[in-house]
């Protein structure tokens, strides 16, 4: 239940996907309050409290219709959390219950992990075909193609390591050691460039150097 004035709006929910709450101005009961949504010191957003909401009808703040519910999306920030507060438009006068912080990325907890690990097993379940069974490999190796990815992204190179060698090292960092089985005859190839810019010792030493990320 909210409270009559001098208390001049508020927010009571801040989550995705949207953020509700009301606001109104005590000496004009019955006008709507134009309110802003800013992150740092961009706008992201101008909207209106005026839908109509039981519960300030009961407290006797106007004619009840000061409620907002507006959609918010984590897509709007780059940023894994953000502090957002939302004022009267044209004035540095914010709701109660603003600035307000919200998280941008879940957390890769390991809950997430066992639904993924069950929703794979699902579909190798009902995956009784040669081309359902090819279909779910070629998923499966595409998305570990883009953690691989994400691991190389997010390589810390030492700052001894020339500035030329730098995308070799963060390819390098990025693959774990290759062990291949004796065989009669070899199934596969392995091409080094014999003319580079840098001798064998300096790729020995630069591999040695580079952590490779935990799993």
């Amino acid at each position: 239940m909210v409270t009559p004035p001098p208390s001049s709006g508020q927010i009571d929910v801040a989550s995705w996907p949207s953020i509700r709450g009301w606001a109104a101005d005590p000496l004009r009961p019955d006008a709507r309050v134009l309110l802003e949504l800013w992150h740092g010191d961009r706008m992201v957003r101008r909207f209106a409290a005026d839908q109509l909401r039981p519960d300030l009808v009961l407290a006797g703040i106007g004619d009840g219709r000061h409620g907002f519910d507006m959609p918010l999306s984590p897509s709007l920030f780059d940023t894994p959390s953000v502090e957002l507060r939302v004022r009267r438009a044209g004035s540095h006068a914010e709701l109660n219950g603003s600035p307000f912080t919200l998280c941008c990325r879940p957390a890769l907890d390991r809950s997430l992990l066992a639904k993924v690990e069950a929703a794979i097993g699902v579909m190798l379940r009902y995956a009784d075909t040669a081309g359902s069974l090819a279909a779910l490999r070629t998923l499966l190796l595409t998305q570990f193609d883009a953690v691989q990815q994400r691991r190389s992204d997010q390589v810390t190179l030492p700052s001894h390591i020339p500035d030329g060698l730098h995308g070799l090292a963060a390819r390098l960092a990025a693959f774990d050691p290759l062990h291949l089985a004796a065989a009669e005859a070899p199934e596969v190839s392995v091409i080094i460039v014999a003319d580079a810019p840098f001798g064998a010792t300096g790729v020995t030493h630069l591999r040695n150097e580079v952590p490779c990320p935990s799993p």
